[in-house]
């Protein structure tokens, strides 16, 4: 099992791989970087639509109710 790091879940994980390229289309960006996608606003509705799709962090969040 792999160390699941910010970079990991958000530009690595080939498990994510369909959502981030919904991601990736919507921003229309060949690469990037977690500190764009954590500092740029033009990213922001992207990347939490991708978080709230993989549903990985509502148990964290209280988002699971």
């Amino acid at each position: 099992m792999r160390d699941e790091t910010i970079h990991h879940y958000l530009v690595a994980c080939p498990v994510h791989r369909g959502p981030r390229s919904q991601m990736e289309k919507a921003l229309q960006w060949g690469t990037w970087s977690v500190g764009t996608l954590l500092s740029n606003p033009k990213a922001f509705e992207h990347l939490f639509r991708y978080i709230n799709t993989m549903h990985h962090l509502h148990g964290m969040a209280g988002l699971n109710q």
